[in-house]
């Protein structure tokens, strides 16, 4: 089995307001822009290569994938194709600008391709992210797949959080029912989508409230999903909120059926460690020179 890969470099976010300043607390620290951090000096790795140099080099190196494209700011797009070059393992890849939002990004990504159908989308700014990692993880998923299901959204529970955290800190676990059991869920760094059944409203819409925890994310919550928070509000407040209802809302606002899936595997932690603040940064400087056991 092979799939295409992207990596979305840009998400048409180019400058801080007020209500991100207002929104700091809620992250523990300044939170970095996209574009500010995957090619700065300031966040690289511990082997002085940029952040978005791991998921290139785990695209490159995972089986799986057949070939990937970075979608990025134009400004970014050269050294982007440098990092590619160098660490591509001959394996076919092209870098593509783009300045609108993150939707489009999505959108172009899908355009240029080389495998129709479901690929692999991943975050600029996961520093433990590897070849095998995504292996694994696609191979879980695509297993499960049926084809009325367009998107695939991985999560995980709080429990499975807390044991492979190394340090990191995310507070906010929505508290879901999944079936006959009640739990506390995040989502993962990564989606699986069907290439030929993209909404890019429904995708820039799901993006804008990606953290909900902070005011930012309550804001556009409010904004794009009005309609629906008086019900949602109801159930998560009575515990009767599922994975099913959500599932349902989103494949009405898609257009297309979507599917949440628990992951469970310990190698899905690297798509839950981004570094999206100063805090994480240090957090991912002390996590990498602790000693293994």
């Amino acid at each position: 089995m092979k799939i295409s890969g992207l990596i979305i470099a840009s998400d048409g976010e180019n400058k801080k307001g007020m209500i991100d300043l207002i929104d700091l607390p809620f992250y523990g620290g300044s939170k970095y822009l996209m574009k500010d951090k995957i090619l700065s000096p300031s966040t690289q790795l511990i082997n002085g290569k940029p952040l978005i140099s791991a998921p290139i080099q785990a695209m490159a190196e995972a089986s799986i994938i057949n070939d990937f494209v970075i979608v990025g700011k134009t400004e970014q797009c050269e050294q982007l194709g440098d990092l590619a070059e160098r660490y591509a393992n001959k394996k076919p890849f092209k870098i593509i600008p783009n300045e609108g939002h993150i939707g489009e990004t999505v959108t172009r990504g899908t355009e240029n391709i080389d495998i129709p159908g479901y690929f692999f989308i991943l975050q600029p700014d996961l520093p433990f992210v590897s070849g095998k990692a995504i292996d694994e993880i696609a191979l879980e998923i695509l297993t499960k797949t049926c084809r009325r299901d367009s998107i695939y959204f991985p999560v995980i529970n709080k429990e499975y959080f807390q044991q492979y955290s190394q340090g990191w800190i995310r507070s906010f676990f929505p508290e879901i029912r999944n079936g006959s059991n009640m739990s506390r869920y995040k989502s993962l760094d990564f989606v699986i989508a069907d290439s030929t059944r993209i909404n890019p409203e429904f995708v820039r819409k799901f993006y804008n409230i990606r953290m909900i925890r902070s005011l930012k994310g309550k804001f556009n919550a409010l904004r794009e999903f009005s309609q629906y928070i008086p019900q949602l509000l109801l159930r998560y407040a009575s515990k009767r909120l599922s994975v099913q209802q959500l599932e349902e809302i989103g494949s009405e606002l898609n257009g297309y059926s979507i599917k949440i899936i628990q992951i469970k595997t310990p190698l899905a932690s690297a798509f839950m460690k981004d570094v999206d603040t100063r805090s994480d940064y240090q957090t991912y400087l002390r996590a990498i020179t602790v000693p293994k056991n």
